[in-house]
């Protein structure tokens, strides 16, 4: 428990014994530490904290694809926050979260692609190896331009290495490239994308101005 003490003698700080000493909005303040090791967390308190150390790093990796993919659906937070919570419930809904089935990088109304495919190119040479990815038509029912841009990102499952592209193609192109992250060979890699209208994000917040992301493995 905190109090605040008068000094004879000015303000005090720092350590005595099992006590803290500070100055706060002009008062001396006493606190006292806590003491040994605090007992290491288990059963349901364990698994939240684990979840809360991936989720937060998987949205640090991925930063610049969710401050778009986020954007027009955050509401008094920021796309990074709005992002987190997102996933958190999806992982903590999922009944195999190892695969990380449950990662969402974007999330908005508009239509991604039928028919997304994904195949790992190793050129001969010292070339890069990529992903080749070409999508079919949109989908029905949702909002779509021709010139909408694509966005990409690459992840190492296990690694977490990744690579991206935000403006990788056009929706009209129907076919596009990415180098993959450094990873071994036998390494699965999770490719997500996401169509936006970069055009509409310029004028306002709008749901409908970017899709909820897809995921391929590879």
């Amino acid at each position: 428990m905190a109090q605040s003490i008068d000094s004879l003698h000015g303000n005090y700080r720092g350590k005595l014994g099992n006590l803290v000493m500070y100055e706060m909005m002009g008062k001396n303040i006493v606190r006292s530490r806590p003491l040994g090791k605090p007992p290491a967390a288990t059963g349901a308190k364990k698994q939240a904290q684990e979840n809360f150390r991936l989720v937060m790093k998987l949205m640090q990796l991925t930063k610049h694809f969710i401050s778009l993919g986020f954007r027009d659906v955050s509401e008094g937070r920021t796309a990074f926050n709005t992002a987190f919570s997102v996933n958190m419930k999806r992982l903590a809904e999922d009944t195999d979260p190892g695969e990380l089935g449950w990662l969402q990088l974007s999330q908005g109304l508009r239509s991604g692609a039928r028919d997304l495919q994904v195949v790992r190119h190793q050129p001969p040479g010292q070339g890069f190896p990529t992903l080749n990815i070409s999508w079919g038509e949109p989908m029905e029912g949702m909002p779509y331009r021709e010139h909408d841009s694509l966005m990409l990102l690459a992840l190492g499952q296990s690694s977490l290495n990744y690579n991206y592209s935000l403006q990788a193609a056009s929706r009209r192109q129907k076919i596009a490239s990415l180098i993959l992250p450094p990873i071994p060979a036998e390494e699965k890699v999770l490719l997500f994308a996401a169509f936006y209208d970069l055009e509409a994000m310029n004028k306002r917040k709008d749901p409908a101005n970017i899709s909820t992301s897809q995921m391929l493995e590879c």
